[in-house]
Order: C-alpha cells, then structure tokens, then sequence
C-alpha cells in the first residue's frame, strides 16, 4: 500500500483577513494567529476529519502559529501528537517588511518553551531553541524551491508506508510542494487555489505520485469559506 499524504492548509490568520480588506502588505504581522472565524474552520476541519473513514498515522505541522493553531485541533480532536517540522513554513520564512524602506527584516519565531506552552501535544525537533527557529534573512525564490525538493524527497522515502500523514502547512509552500511532485519547472506560473483550511489528498508510490483530490472545502458551510 502506498503512503498516503493529506496536505491542510492552515484556517483563515490575522494576514489573511487583513489581505482580504485589501489592507497594505506592510501592515503584516510576522507570526499571526487565527482568527475567531479561522478557530471555526479549524474545529469544523478536525471533526471531519475524526468522522472520515482514514485511519491517519502521523501529524505534521510547519511551526508557523497559524499551522499550529490548525495543527492542535486537529491533534486534539484525533487524540494523536503533534510534530512539528521546520521544513513546512511558509515561503520567506519568518519576516516583516519595513514600512519606509520595503526591506524585509527577519524574525525569530517562537521559542521552544512559548511553542511548548501553548502546545503540549506538540513534539519538537531539536533545531527549535529558546532563540527560536528561524533566525535567518528573507527566504528567497531558489531556497524555496530547494526546500519544497527536499520535503518531497523525504516523503517519497516513506513511499511504501502503509500509513497516512496529515501535514498541516502554507498555501504557497504547498504550492511549491505540489508542483514539485509533478515536476513542473520552479518558473512556471501554475498555481492551485488551497482555501484556508482545505484538504488535499495525495498518494505517494515508489514509482508514482497521484493527486486525487485539491483544495476539498466541502465539510465547511459557504459563510466560513475563504
């Protein structure tokens, strides 16, 4: 049996909203948290997934708060841990831009004991220190590519697992992830709509690599859809 992968994109954050109302890139916070709005999603998501029929292995989560915020209903809900995986943050990694000059100046993330705290189901990778996990300049476009790699050749060396991940990360990290599964060139302009809080399904053979279903929002009513 192949490995069987859902990808989540994390519910509705602050940035998302503040996208939505058209409010200027720099007014971005570097870490947001969920929504009230973005809550509902990510309680609605974890109770479909507890009624689903797939019996899921692991959990995994960027450690973006957002993911984690996601990434803990649903853990809570499956009564299953929660580990986090640095590689699935969002592209540019941890940042906010400077109002005046446009620069983009790096951020810590939170600290292993603020991450422990606010998440106890959550099992974190040894990288992730009380400096935090990102400490590192403005992700560009040739590190985000490498890093989506990456995750792909670590996913397809589980390729005869009979298990079924969930990993919960970013709308433009699982861009990326995706495309790199169907070897469509890093320049390319494909893109695929993941609402917030959508599922999509992917199963991950030794020889092949089948997507079966994207952005599936269906277990949301169309108010909480964004």
């Amino acid at each position: 049996m192949p490995l069987q992968l859902t990808f989540v994109r994390h519910a509705q954050s602050v940035n998302n909203a503040l996208w939505s109302s058209g409010a200027a890139p720099v007014v971005r916070v570097d870490d947001p948290e969920l929504t009230p709005l973005g809550q509902q999603q990510a309680r609605l998501l974890a109770e479909h997934l507890a009624r689903s029929e797939a019996r899921f292995t692991r959990l995994f989560t960027s450690l973006m708060l957002r993911a984690a915020q996601t990434g803990h209903i649903i853990a809570e809900q499956l009564d299953m841990p929660l580990t986090g995986w640095v590689d699935l943050h969002e592209v540019g990694g941890m940042y906010v831009q400077d109002a005046e000059s446009g620069a983009f100046l790096p951020r810590s993330g939170q600290s292993r004991a603020e991450l422990a705290k606010r998440f106890p189901r959550l099992v974190l990778p040894e990288q992730v220190t009380e400096a935090g996990w990102w400490n590192k300049p403005f992700e560009e476009n040739a590190e985000r590519w490498a890093r989506a790699q990456r995750v792909w050749q670590a996913l397809r060396a589980h390729c005869d697992a009979e298990e079924h991940w969930l990993l919960v990360s970013h709308s433009g990290f699982l861009n990326l992830l995706l495309r790199a599964m169907l070897e469509v060139p890093p320049s390319s302009t494909t893109w695929f709509r993941l609402e917030n809080a959508s599922l999509t399904h992917v199963v991950v053979a030794c020889d092949y690599a089948e997507i079966r279903c994207v952005n599936d929002v269906s277990f949301l009513p169309s108010a909480l859809r964004t």
